[in-house]
């Protein structure tokens, strides 16, 4: 069984405080690495604290988002967060390993579910990562949903609806695979607010979903695609459930500090490989 964590109650506190009234904002936070001695950051979403293992938690980001994927895999073992609560004046740095669950037809491109977080189940890792995706993207405000059927961030901007791309790389270099967004359809900025549809289980055969099943970009995929009413919505919801992965945050290092007192008070909580968790108040 998992050891208590101490800092797991700061912070859940924290954020139930913060965000009240604001529910519907994502709460972003700064992700960050260093590669070949160059800092790289970019914004994540928080999702939840794991239930089932208090030194885990659970962010959303795309993966379209080359610059996010660039940070997220740009550390073989630590990855540091930035977290800012502004009401409380308090803030958290965490240092940890992060793991990408992406939709099954990208585990070629981001490696298959994390296997060392603790899932009381008896699902398999693949099957219960892929339900919690699926779960948190039906529970997610339309509005961030949406956010996911827009073009791949960082490329050039367009003024009208739509720019002529059928088609988004995950990394923009000849040698990468293709992966059809939104098929043909070319919607740019259109969607606003986006439901959830109920059905997900193309999604859990491990099948890209789009309705432009005889794209030569799906028939690389060997064809699987799964069956589609050719409806826009349905399209465009499909390909932006693809494009949604969480950020698996397994912390082992935790630095907060509370600002909101006078004089500020600071704690560093340490632990091997996330176990055995120690903890010292330090000066400010």
């Amino acid at each position: 069984m998992t050891e208590r964590v101490p800092w797991s109650d700061y912070i859940q506190k924290s954020f139930q405080y913060n965000s009240i009234n604001n529910s519907k904002e994502p709460v972003r936070v700064m992700l960050s690495s260093v590669k070949n001695g160059v800092p790289k950051v970019q914004p994540i979403v928080f999702q939840s604290l794991m239930s089932g293992d208090q030194r885990v938690l659970i962010f959303s980001g795309a993966t379209r988002n080359a610059d996010l994927m660039s940070v997220v895999k740009s550390s073989n073992s630590t990855h540091v967060i930035y977290w800012d609560m502004p009401k409380t004046k308090e803030t958290y740095i965490l240092t940890g390993r992060i793991y990408i669950v992406a939709a099954p037809a990208l585990s070629y491109r981001f490696g298959t579910a994390p296997r060392r977080i603790n899932i009381k189940t008896d699902k398999s890792a693949e099957e219960f990562w892929e339900d919690e995706r699926i779960r948190i993207w039906q529970k997610i405000s339309s509005e961030y949903r949406a956010s996911f059927t827009w073009p791949e961030p960082g490329i050039p901007s367009v003024t009208k609806v739509g720019n002529g791309q059928t088609s988004w790389s995950v990394y923009g270099d000849s040698n990468t695979i293709k992966v059809p967004a939104v098929s043909s359809i070319d919607i740019g900025y259109k969607y606003k607010t986006l439901d959830a549809q109920k059905e997900s289980s193309l999604h859990k055969s491990g099948s890209i979903a789009s309705s432009a099943s005889s794209s030569p970009v799906v028939k690389s995929f060997g064809g699987m695609v799964g069956r589609s009413n050719n409806s826009e919505v349905e399209t465009v919801h499909n390909s932006a459930l693809d494009n949604f992965c969480l950020l698996v945050f397994k912390v082992t290092d935790v630095d907060y500090t509370q600002r909101g007192i006078f004089p500020p008070n600071r704690i560093i909580f340490n632990s091997k490989n996330g176990n055995e968790w120690k903890y010292q108040n330090v000066n400010a």
